[in-house]
């Protein structure tokens, strides 16, 4: 079971997700606990609050290629050995952080820096069992994948080697 809840103030506030291709919208009250019997999955949502399409400041936060902000809502997986499997509520989770075209000189962008610095910070806030850096060479350029350059990055922070799993061929991201 999934579990939403709006603490902003609204009069109208509609909660409304990918689970089911943004195709349903869910009234609720403010304070009030909206739970959603959703597969296991990585789900995007958001809430429409007085007709405007509004964020909860306290939830991860994603952008599609459009640049649109939603936010990101985790239910109940875990990755080990590179294979997906579904846990029980408040089993351990992974964090996946997502590649950004690197530097002309193949060095991390301060908008990279700035993911993996969050990565890092959201893995160990919630005892994650790993990161997976996703990213590719995009240019024949670089000489090494946005993934080893974060993984590069995260050593440097101090997060264990052990910890990380790189998915170094993704080139783009698709949004369904």
């Amino acid at each position: 079971m999934a579990s939403f809840t709006w603490t902003f103030g609204g009069y109208k506030i509609f909660l409304v997700g990918s689970w089911d291709s943004w195709r349903s919208a869910h009234l609720l009250k403010n304070n009030e606990v909206k739970h959603l019997n959703l597969k296991p999955g990585l789900y995007e949502y958001k809430f429409r609050v007085d007709g405007v399409w509004t964020l909860n400041p306290d939830e991860p936060k994603i952008s599609c290629q459009q640049g649109i902000l939603n936010r990101l809502f985790r239910n109940n997986l875990q990755i080990k050995n590179n294979i997906i499997r579904v846990l029980p509520p408040g089993s351990p989770c992974v964090v996946v952080c997502l590649g950004e075209k690197l530097e002309n000189d193949g060095n991390a962008s301060q908008i990279l820096i700035g993911r993996v610095e969050k990565a890092v910070e959201a893995a160990i806030r919630n005892n994650a069992v790993g990161i997976i850096f996703t990213g590719g060479k995009v240019s024949s350029l670089e000489h090494c994948s946005e993934a080893e350059v974060m993984k590069l990055y995260a050593l440097q922070k101090g997060y264990p080697e052990s910890q990380i799993i790189l998915e170094d061929q993704a080139l783009s991201l698709i949004h369904i």
